[in-house]
């Protein structure tokens, strides 16, 4: 083990996955907020409701990150890349997820459709809003995703380790 490995604090979180999932959840609930004013400001409408969005987000961005929390956290030494990537990837694979509650929102919050609806209409809708997320959303959200994480790791887990030893 190298000496800067054992001077790591970061490696003795011990609450590394719930730290990540409150991280991330607190995370989505500023950027759907942030993200739905700016869509309202440019004139378009609300195909979920605003609450429904701002919770799918919040639990699925709060569930993987508790299953990131681990790799984010704990990694050693040097982390950049790794972290990053773990970050990167944990968008990407929430994405889909995030995209079934979308889909379920959306066809529940407009029963018009539902004389229409069959199951291959449902997966065609799925996959095409799962393809549209990856590319609109996914291509700048999983960056700053890394980004967040490379934040996490560097200088938040420390400031939350120095202050709880006071």
């Amino acid at each position: 083990m190298a000496t800067n490995e054992r001077s790591d604090r970061a490696l003795k979180v011990e609450n590394a996955r719930i730290l990540c999932g409150a991280y991330y959840g607190l995370l989505a609930v500023v950027f759907t907020l942030s993200l739905d004013a700016i869509i309202f400001y440019l004139g378009y409408k609300q195909l979920i409701p605003l609450f429904a969005g701002t919770l799918l987000a919040m639990t699925i961005a709060s569930v993987f990150g508790y299953l990131f929390g681990e790799r984010i956290i704990h990694t050693h030494i040097p982390f950049l890349k790794k972290v990053f990537f773990y970050g990167w990837v944990m968008t990407l694979s929430a994405l889909p997820f995030y995209c079934v509650g979308l889909v379920w929102f959306y066809v529940s919050g407009h029963p018009e459709l539902a004389p229409n609806l069959t199951i291959l209409s449902l997966l065609k809708l799925y996959i095409q809003t799962v393809i549209h997320a990856i590319v609109l959303v996914g291509s700048w959200l999983s960056i700053l995703s890394g980004l967040a994480a490379l934040y996490l790791r560097s200088y938040l887990v420390y400031y939350i380790y120095d202050s709880s030893d006071e």
